[in-house]
């Protein structure tokens, strides 16, 4: 691949006098590599030293300031005080929020989802309200990493700066960005699992970033990473064994080396986006997603994804509702996140008693036995003993939409009974809140109880040593 990256650097480099020198053409024009690794193009210095200035403002409590953009970022609990008050698009935002966590906490794998990105008028990336580049700092507010997951916020937000850059090129019109995120290997099975990881069957997700028609969107395909919790892994080597077949070596990589060296493949292998390289994947193995199941045409197998989604709405809505009905209780963006892994728990429990779609091994070992008492007692028309297993496993559930840990304050907690008991305290020195003033998360300086400052120097509520 050095060569064709040699080629592509070129390319980049004198690209503009080309395509001005020669009327008619466009980008798409230019003759380029069909699989390109970008952390090899030129443009990637540039990019990772942006990406590392942003995680430094992050990690040192500054504000991050979004370069070009003409919107305002809305975090969940934005959207969730702007829904009670009656903003549709806001409340849009809090079923999507909702939908996406019920989808990812009960489908571990033979699942794609689908999301549309906004942009702004200068071509900044949105993803439900939220600035990309804001997605990637709360990652690092709020979430309380150990070294290996910190590892893997760096990669993470290093390809979505890739991807900002991408997209503001017209790269990602003829060409899909391509991210391989498996289960961890730096881990012993209790860390990942403890990190919020699928353990049982390694689960990992197969992202593609493209544009289609006027939209950028995100394709991920969550697949198993072996078939049973006694099997050996085969996810590395069916990404190795996959991305041979396309000439890309992979071979010795860990699994947050192969997350940090994402690819650009050409549309024209993957017509039909994140299934044709779930295919390829699968061939490596003779799997269905990872799973040793039977094969369903991937074609069309995108429509069964969309059926599934269609048939939780109403747990997703429940779910947003719960949520907007406590907004007055929430006191922090983290809390809000918190309140959501809850209250999807529970809806999402709720559902799997009577959908056996839904594999009750998601919710852990422990719980899973009782939704499956549950499901006995009621397929025998014993519903007070069904109901009685149903709460046996809600309270030892352990299910989780995503991999981090969510870092709460000691001055936030979350009732076990209630979803509305989060309740405001007073504010201390240090504390992460969001700025009347700037209307960002920020660090509070509070040098006395009558008084308290904000931690961005371009804030009018900025401490006097800051200015």
């Amino acid at each position: 691949m050095a060569v064709a990256a040699e080629q592509l650097w070129e390319v980049e480099q004198h690209q503009d006098h080309y395509l001005a020198s020669v009327p008619g053409t466009s980008y798409s024009d230019i003759e380029l590599p069909l699989v390109i690794e970008a952390a090899e193009l030129q443009s990637d210095e540039l990019i990772r030293r942006r990406t590392a200035r942003f995680i430094g403002s992050v990690l040192v409590e500054e504000s991050v300031e979004l370069e070009n953009s003409v919107r305002q970022d809305l975090s969940l609990l934005d959207a969730l005080h702007e829904a009670r008050n009656g903003n549709e698009q806001a409340r849009k935002m809090v079923q999507i929020n909702a939908a996406t966590d019920v989808m990812e906490r009960t489908f571990k794998a033979g699942h794609v989802t689908e999301v549309i990105l906004e942009q702004d008028d200068n071509g900044t990336l949105f993803q439900y309200g939220q600035s990309m580049q804001e997605v990637y700092a709360n990652s690092f507010r709020y979430m309380d990493p150990s070294p290996q997951m910190h590892k893997r916020l760096e990669a993470e937000a290093l390809n979505g700066h890739r991807i900002q850059s991408f997209a503001n090129s017209g790269q990602l019109d003829d060409y899909s960005f391509v991210v391989f995120s498996l289960a961890p290997d730096d881990m012993t099975i209790e860390e990942a699992a403890g990190e919020g990881f699928f353990t049982d069957s390694m689960s990992g997700v197969i992202q593609v970033t493209t544009k289609k028609g006027n939209d950028i969107t995100i394709e991920s395909a969550f697949v198993a990473g072996r078939q049973d919790e006694l099997s050996e892994r085969h996810d590395k080597s069916s990404v190795v064994g996959l991305l041979k077949e396309l000439g890309i070596e992979y071979e010795d990589l860990s699994v947050t080396e192969m997350l940090s060296k994402p690819l650009l493949i050409n549309n024209s292998l993957i017509p039909n986006g994140v299934v044709d390289i779930v295919e390829r994947y699968d061939r490596q193995t003779d799997s269905f997603f990872g799973q040793q199941q039977p094969a369903q045409p991937y074609d069309t197998y995108l429509e069964v994804c969309r059926q599934r989604e269609r048939s939780m709405k109403s747990v997703s809505d429940r779910v947003a509702e719960r949520l907007i009905v406590a907004t007055s209780s929430i006191s922090s963006p983290a809390l809000a996140s918190a309140l959501l892994n809850k209250i999807s728990e529970e809806e999402t429990l709720k559902r799997a008693l009577v959908d056996a779609t839904i594999d009750p091994i998601v919710y852990g070992k422990q719980a899973a036995q009782h939704i499956n008492a549950a499901r006995e007692h009621i397929a025998e028309g014993n519903i007070a003993q069904g109901l009685e297993s149903m709460e046996s496993a809600k309270k030892t559930a352990t299910s989780s939409s995503c991999a981090g840990n969510l870092r709460l304050t000691s001055s936030e907690s979350l009732d076990s009974d209630s979803a509305s008991s989060a309740t405001c305290k007073e504010v201390k020195d240090g504390e992460h809140v969001k700025c009347p003033g700037c209307m960002k998360m920020v660090r509070a300086i509070v040098p006395d109880k009558e008084t308290i400052f904000c931690s961005n120097k371009g804030c009018k509520l900025a401490h006097p040593s800051l200015k």
